[in-house]
Formats: structure tokens, sequence, C-alpha cells
């Protein structure tokens, strides 16, 4: 009787062993299943987002180019840019709406180029002045700057400054200063124009229109020949490149990502 009593608890042990185990490589099962699900999901929602991105700068690339005067254009926050794409899922055979939009368009060359400005023009800049455009141009003749974020490197520029100087500087332009969206503090970093006649070009342009050639920068008050020839090769009335934030949702998944891009045009 006892080792008939001995075998059936043996008998027991080894059926809770193995159920314990069994429950056990199901549950190791069933999260490496969800785990996959998940991985391919996200590499999916990775595939649509870059999808729309491809999609929404190709169609507002061809929208700033067949406009006459994509590149006079002074107010880019008025534009309204957005559409949609649908695509086939990968995991299921359904498909998926993407919308797309421009919530934010800044011209880049109506900034300052870190690389190119010289450094009493630098020096100029909201809370530059002539020790930190120092420091910056002994940085850049060390190693131009690949991004504007690299000013934050720079001993003094902290980060309340970084946020005054970030919508004024760049790295992507030619060099060349677009006075049609060009702000009044970037205006006024060009040698010969004064504050006030920053403020003048900004009004000139309200009241007239965009600047249709640099020479009828001469109409403004404070700019007489002898300024413009000064300013002539550094300025410019187009635009060829543009930051562009975009707002990418998929409404299926509750997804919402905002993503900045450059987008490259061409200009005649």
């Amino acid at each position: 009787m006892r080792d008939e009593g001995s075998i059936l608890i043996f008998t027991l042990l080894i059926i809770v062993t193995v159920s314990i185990i069994a429950v056990s490589l199901l549950a190791i099962v069933g999260k490496q299943k969800v785990t996959a699900t998940h991985y391919q999901r996200n590499i999916e929602n990775d595939y649509l987002i870059k999808a729309a991105i491809t999609q929404a700068k190709t169609e507002l690339q061809e929208q700033l180019e067949s406009s006459a005067d994509y590149w006079r254009t002074c107010d880019l926050e008025g534009i309204d840019f957005s559409g949609q794409l649908t695509i086939d899922e990968l995991l299921t055979d359904d498909r998926v709406v993407i919308k797309y939009s421009a919530a934010k368009i800044v011209s880049e060359s109506g900034k300052v180029n870190l690389n190119s400005i010289p450094q009493q023009d630098l020096g100029k800049l909201p809370g530059v002045g002539s020790i930190l455009s120092a420091r910056i141009n002994k940085k850049r003749l060390e190693d131009s700057f690949l991004a504007q974020q690299e000013l934050k490197t720079i001993k003094g520029i902290g980060a309340e400054k970084y946020r005054e100087l970030k919508p004024l500087v760049t790295v992507n332009n030619q060099g060349k200063i677009n006075i049609n969206t060009a702000s009044r503090k970037v205006l006024k970093t060009m040698n010969g124009i004064a504050a006030i006649t920053a403020a003048n070009i900004v009004s000139y342009r309200q009241d007239n229109g965009a600047f249709s050639t640099t020479e009828a920068l001469k109409n403004v008050s404070g700019i007489g020949d002898t300024t413009y020839q000064e300013l002539a090769q550094k300025i410019t009335v187009q635009s060829e490149l543009f930051t562009v934030v975009f707002k990418i949702s998929i409404p299926k998944r509750k997804m919402q990502e905002k993503i900045t891009e450059l987008v490259q045009v061409e200009v005649d």
C-alpha cells in the first residue's frame, strides 16, 4: 500500500509540475506573441508616417513651385496646406487613412546664416554683442556649425538666450537674407540698416506687398543708392528652402505627431 501511495503522490507531483510548466510556457509564448505583434505594429506605424511625410513634402513642394509669388510671400503662416493618404495595412487587409497638414512654414532665407554672417553683424543679434560674437566666430573657424542647436555649446548662451536666437538663425540657407520674409531683428543685423530702417522695410512690404526685386528696396525710406549697393550681394527676394512642421495623424489608431522637415523648391 505504501508503494502504491508513493507512486500516486509522485504521479500527482509530476502532473502538477507539468501543469505549472505548461502554464508558464503558455504565458511566455503569449507574451512573445504580444511583443511580436507590438513590434510589427510599431514598424508599420513608422512605415505609414514616413509614407505620409514623403507625400506631404512632395505635394507642398509642387504647390509652392506652381505659385508664381511663393518666393515673395511674407505671410507664410497663412499658407493653408492639408491632405490625406490611404494605404493598405501590412498586418491586415484593412486600409488606413493618414491625414497631414502644415502647422508651420518658415523661410530659411529669412534668417541669418551662422556660418557666413560677418562677425560685426553677428554681434547685432539680440543679446549677442562683441564677446559672444567672438566666441561664435572662434567656434565656426574651428568647425562650421552643422545645426543651430550647436549655439548652446557656446559659453554665455543659455536656454533663454538660445530660445531668443533660435528663430533668427540657420545653417541651411545660402547666406543671402530674404527681405520679404526676414524679421526686423534679422534685417537690422545687416550693415547700413538701423532699427528704424528695418521697421520701415517691414512697414513698406505690409503696405505695398512683397518686394519683386531687390532694387525695389530703394523705395524704402532710409535706403539710398549707396546703402543699396552695400546690401545688393547680401539680399534676395527668393526663398528656396523652408522648414515645415507637419502634423501627421492616423485617426483609426488615435495617433498624432508633429514632424519637422526641410522642403526644397526650385526657383527660376
